[in-house]
């Protein structure tokens, strides 16, 4: 049986944030009706000092493929005709 994982996320806290602080505390998945989201989370405090979780969602990272140039061949001179 395969699990349905429609309307339900889930966050993993980032261990290594590579000395960036501004990368999250958590990153994750969304899926919204279907839809596979990213998800993305940063704890903070707010100017009254309550924690809270401070959230973004972003359609996923796709990663694209280049298209290689086409070797481009060396003009002649000979091949002008004047």
């Amino acid at each position: 049986m395969e699990y349905d994982n429609s309307n339900r996320g889930v966050l993993f806290r980032v261990t290594d944030k590579q000395g960036n602080d501004k990368r999250p505390d958590y990153n994750g998945s969304l899926n919204v009706n279907g839809v596979d989201y990213e998800l993305s989370g940063w704890m903070k405090v707010s100017k009254k000092g309550n924690k809270f979780m401070s959230l973004t969602i972003r359609e996923p990272f796709k990663k694209t493929t280049k298209v290689a140039t086409p070797a481009v061949e060396p003009f002649e001179d000979d091949e002008v005709p004047f």
